[in-house]
């Protein structure tokens, strides 16, 4: 896959050789500095939550988010060293995370707590038990550890998410921990068109993970949560109770995650940084993110490797089942539903291309384009003159 600096001598390139056609490169805001996380004392935060503790459960995210667990860890280690803990990773309905990752979410504490590690499984019906059911009429199943642990550490961080509002704090919890059917009942809010990025208020995603998380009980739960700027360094951090410090970190989260058009334009040309590009049904948050600032019936430039090519089978699936859009759906919701429908919406008004350099099936009956190189891809347009929106990390929020 090509680097940063190989898309940017490409793009070079194309802008010199080509004076009718207009490019607008955005890049995320750069003068908010990494901090460093001693100043903020959290081993002896940590320690003062404890107590006389003999018990501790760390959630973590798992690897599809770019949460810098390890360095959090590292700072905590000698404070968790002196108690027995267990490390559960949420994976929500993603699948468990394999050694490689776990080594990564880990870092310096892994060779001596890898056999501490749990995945969640969504899918476990023994393991995941019955809390209630929240106003909304979501049932409510739970990962028994978190109601079994005498004490519990969540781990996160705090960016916009294109139905959920943000990230990070509660998402934790639900779907990071909860049972399929939880996730499943949660997620069909998505298609309410009030689930929004950036919006918190209102959006029923959002207010129903609230609803569903204060069935757990949330006494015991020391919360970090984590913002970082768009190289994921640490700029700043927030601790204390689980909604509390979420609210705290949206704040900042909502200024570091955006960029700023001041017009829409014909072609959009998006880096999706890692892990969102592991696979399409992931990298399909950047188009979600930095898609409103392109005029109807304009192309989406995605580079996003996607090793693992478009995902979960059931999300290829979903693609598919639901490829007419011009009805809506009229069976059960699935989960994936939301994510299927917004991709076809989009591929039903537009083009959409993906740079990556692997090889995987199923985008022409998706009729999706993918090609090898920024340059191959801007040639396929066809055109000699257009506005393109250059978006270095699609990480983030473009608005108009």
């Amino acid at each position: 896959m090509s680097t940063y600096k190989d898309l940017k001598t490409e793009l070079d390139i194309l802008i010199n050789k080509n004076e009718h056609i207009k490019f607008k490169e955005y890049k995320p805001t750069d003068n908010i500095e990494e901090t460093d996380i001693a100043r903020f004392n959290l081993a002896e935060k940590l320690n003062s939550f404890l107590s006389d503790s003999k018990e501790l459960l760390i959630i973590v995210n798992d690897a599809m988010r770019p949460t810098q667990t390890a360095e959090v860890l590292s700072e905590l280690k000698e404070i968790i060293s002196k108690i027995d803990y267990k490390i559960l990773i949420a994976t929500g309905s993603h699948r468990p995370a394999n050694d490689a990752e776990i080594k990564i979410i880990l870092g310096d504490i892994y060779n001596y707590s890898r056999d501490k590690v749990i995945n969640h499984d969504s899918r476990d019906d023994i393991t995941n038990i019955y809390l209630g059911c929240t106003k909304r009429g979501t049932e409510v199943f739970i990962n028994r550890f978190v109601k079994e642990a005498e004490k519990v550490l969540i781990i996160s961080s705090v960016e916009p998410h294109w139905f959920a509002g943000y990230t990070g704090g509660r998402k934790s919890l639900v779907p990071g921990i909860a049972g399929i059917k939880t996730i499943r009942d949660n997620h069909q809010h998505a298609m309410n068109p009030n689930s929004l990025v950036l919006k918190l208020k209102g959006n029923p995603v959002h207010e129903d993970i609230e609803d569903a998380i204060s069935l757990i009980g949330l006494d015991n739960i020391f919360s970090i949560q984590l913002v970082q700027n768009s190289d994921n360094k640490i700029c700043d951090v927030f601790t204390g109770n689980i909604t509390e410090s979420f609210y705290d970190a949206v704040d900042m989260a909502g200024k570091i995650y955006s960029v700023s058009a001041e017009k829409m334009y014909d072609c959009v040309i998006a880096v999706v940084p890692n892990p969102l590009d592991n696979n399409l049904y992931q990298a399909h948050k950047g188009l979600e993110n930095t898609k409103s600032i392109m005029k109807e019936g304009g192309t989406f430039i995605m580079v996003a490797a996607c090793p693992e090519g478009i995902g979960q089978d059931v999300f290829y699936k979903l693609l598919l089942e639901l490829k007419d859009t011009s009805e809506n759906i009229k069976r059960e919701y699935h989960l994936g539903d939301h994510k299927a429908y917004k991709l076809l919406e989009f591929l039903n008004k537009n083009r959409l291309i993906i740079i990556s350099d692997y090889v995987f099936p199923g985008l022409d009956k998706l009729e999706i384009d993918r090609y090898t190189s920024l340059t191959k891809a801007f040639y396929s347009l066809g055109r000699d003159t257009m506005e393109i929106a250059v978006i270095w990390d699609a990480g983030v929020l473009a608005v108009t």
